[in-house]
């Protein structure tokens, strides 16, 4: 489609003689062209299913019934709305009252009567080819609210009548368009269609009034062409151009009251008032901002509602806003224009300085900035390095302090001055990252322990700036302790006898430590005896069996079992009044240390005396012992160089007696001789060792303590 807009508006006044009013036309036109082949589904704007009118008269001078649009059609500004119109075979439509004639004499002046406004699409006195009334013209009403178009469609008209041709002239339609008020005549020309003698046709609108400039006349029937709201033409003689489209456009009202608010350096919020376009309002706007006092003559930028924010201004910078109507399907008011200058640049705050982060630790940070003359600022505290697109958090502080933030984390603080409620300050922004939490101190060992002193120890913490310990008799950790940035101390000034807790925990940083770690021990009491010649009397794979001297004045014994050299925290502790202990629940070949002191009062303890042991290998389930199994024993155990084996019960042939270290590495076979052997460890240093028993039927293991 092609368009070409000869006028945006013609409005013209007159004075009317019949009635002593002032009238005009509210339509503008434009001459285009699109594709028309009536009864083409295709492409034709009357379709199947189509209504054939119901015409009074003949195909030469009839007139139809009243025709319904089912929508309501604002004309020529009146107030009320047409919802209906009449037609007559002489190519005009009524919207006025029914008509009662064909009216062949066309007259967009003065004619017409109480039936006015016209709609013109070709009147003269025509001819429809088709003999029967009712096959002559048809109304279709397509598409659905609000959007719906009533088209009207004259078919085969021969033109002039009046030199009695028998081929169609040509076909053409009248369209309606809801909600835009858009009026369209097209017309198409079939094969064989011509000009004939004596023409007197005229194309064009009217009002209700009568006369100049109550008409608009299209002066003749080509693309393009012209009208005239003072003279009619009345002898357009010749068919318009197959396809051709003449469009009357009502008038578009203009915005009114452009306001530029909120202005900031580089932004302003713009409105204005909607006008009335009946029955939806318009269709939207366009608008341009620019530098530019004069209308644009190009197409602004499209928008729906009556305001809008532009961006991308420079500050304190004059601009003109100029905003028009879009009433649709082409239809736009002139342009308006309002101006308005932008605000002065707003500085943001200063973040880049020295010391812009304090206190950063793994739940917080303090966050500085300065700005000159300026009070007020809005923050936001984010993962994201964009900047924000909304509001931040007022202040009018120079500091912020932030708690409860993750361990290990990179935050992004933005930053922005606020000069007005509606200009702020571009964001800055810095990251920050907050330290992994501190770990605790594992393995706190207390060795040394004295009467009054212990040799406290953990291990190392990567990344520590150093510890915090405290030596005290409760269990619950303290507030602080003392720094070292060794991972040793020795506590002194300790009570004689009495129960200590160890509490240390890491300092990774200003602030950040880890969870407390906690170890217990006691000091050695001197009026209360250790266990002596503690040793272990027998075992199997899952028990062990040990005793110990008794200590005079006890009030017990209390004995831990586990598999590390001394007694940690939380160990399960098991009390005896007798010197005499069983362990059970072992694993078979396992390595363990028993750990027993003497109570000497229930807080009042001896240190502790540790002794190491391993548990029996597990039995071969493949062999079947015989009935009265042999028993090995071994003595004196611990021993000095010589150890004795003796072996009771039936001896096999096969047997054979080993000397094996404590990681199961043979040392030496020793010979059995009448049920005994004699081992002699005079070479082999002080250490844990193991006599293995072995023959068809049976193996004995034998833990064996050189010191």
């Amino acid at each position: 489609m092609k368009k070409r807009y000869l006028s945006l508006l013609i409005i013209v006044l007159s004075t009317l003689c019949t009635t002593g009013l002032r009238a005009q036309m509210y339509y503008s036109f434009v001459d285009t062209t699109e594709n028309y082949l009536p009864d083409t589904q295709t492409v034709a704007p009357i379709t199947t299913p189509s209504t054939w009118c119901t015409v009074t008269g003949t195909s030469d001078e009839g007139y139809t019934n009243i025709l319904p649009f089912s929508f309501p059609f604002y004309y020529n500004n009146y107030p009320t709305p047409y919802t209906q119109l009449t037609a007559s075979t002489n190519g005009f439509a009524a919207l006025g009252s029914a008509l009662t004639s064909a009216m062949p004499n066309n007259d967009l002046t003065l004619g017409g009567g109480t039936s006015r406004p016209i709609l013109a699409p070709l009147w003269d006195n025509l001819k429809l080819k088709n003999p029967t009334p009712n096959l002559t013209m048809r109304y279709v009403v397509l598409g659905t609210a609000p959007n719906r178009v009533f088209s009207l469609e004259w078919v085969d008209a021969i033109f002039p009548t009046n030199a009695n041709p028998t081929t169609a002239s040509l076909s053409f339609e009248l369209k309606l368009y809801e909600g835009y008020n858009v009026i369209d005549f097209a017309y198409f020309i079939p094969n064989g269609g011509s000009t004939y003698a004596n023409p007197s046709a005229s194309i064009g609108i009217t009002a209700v009034a009568t006369a100049s400039p109550n008409f608009l006349s299209v002066q003749s029937p080509t693309n393009p062409t012209t009208v005239s709201s003072v003279t009619e033409q009345k002898n357009i003689g010749s068919d318009p151009p197959s396809g051709q489209v003449y469009r009357w456009l009502p008038q578009c009202p203009a915005p009114a009251n452009i306001l530029a608010n909120c202005m900031s350096y580089f932004s302003a919020d713009l409105s204005w008032s909607t006008p009335a376009f009946p029955p939806n309002g318009p269709v939207g706007y366009e608008y341009i901002v620019d530098q530019l006092a004069n209308s644009p003559t190009v197409s602004g930028t499209p928008i729906t509602t009556p305001y809008v924010t532009v961006t991308g201004l420079s500050p304190l910078t004059q601009y003109y806003v100029h905003v028009r109507t879009n009433c649709g399907m082409g239809n736009y008011s002139g342009w308006v224009t309002s101006t308005f200058t932008t605000a002065p640049y707003c500085s943001p705050p200063l973040l880049y300085v020295s010391g812009v982060f304090t206190n950063v630790n793994t739940a917080g940070a303090t966050v500085n900035w300065s700005a000159a003359n300026i009070t007020d600022f809005e923050y936001v505290l984010d993962q994201t390095p964009v900047a924000p697109t909304g509001n931040g958090i007022p202040t009018q502080q120079l500091q912020k302090t932030y708690t409860g933030l993750l361990a290990g984390t990179t935050y992004y603080f933005h930053i922005r001055s606020v000069c007005t409620p509606c200009n702020h300050s571009p964001w800055v922004t810095v990251a920050f990252t907050t330290p992994p939490r501190c770990t605790q101190p594992t393995n706190l060992a207390i060795n040394n322990v004295t009467t009054n002193s212990a040799l406290l120890s953990w291990d190392p913490v990567t990344g520590a700036l150093g510890y915090q310990y405290a030596v005290d008799q409760a269990f619950n950790p303290p507030v602080a302790g003392t720094f070292t940035a060794n991972t040793t101390a020795i506590a002194g000034g300790l009570l004689a006898g009495a129960v200590y807790f160890l509490h240390v925990r890491t300092d990774c940083d200003s602030g950040n430590y880890s969870p407390w770690s906690t170890e217990t021990f006691t000091t050695a009491d001197p009026t209360c005896l250790k266990p002596n010649n503690v040793h272990q009397t027998g075992y199997t794979q899952t028990t062990a069996t040990f005793a110990w001297n008794v200590v005079n004045g006890n009030a017990g014994y209390e004995v831990v079992v586990n598999t590390t050299p001394t007694v940690n925290f939380g160990d399960a502790v098991n009390s005896t009044g007798f010197p005499g202990y069983t362990a059970t629940g072992l694993t078979a070949n396992t390595d363990y240390y028993f750990h027993v002191r003497t109570k000497c009062s229930p807080n009042h303890h001896s240190i502790w005396v540790d002794l190491p042991f391993r548990t029996d290998f597990p039995l071969n389930v493949t062999q079947a012992a015989p009935a009265n199994r042999l028993t090995v024993s071994a003595y004196p155990n611990p021993t000095g160089d010589m150890l004795t084996v003796t072996v009771d019960g039936p001896q096999n042939p096969d047997a054979t007696l080993a000397l094996e270290d404590v990681n199961g590495k043979l040392i030496t076979y020793v010979a059995i001789i009448d049920g005994k052997a004699i081992v002699d460890l005079t070479p082999l240093p002080q250490a844990l060792y193991f006599v293995r028993y072995t023959d068809k039927y049976n193996t004995d293991v034998i833990k064996v303590y050189k010191k």
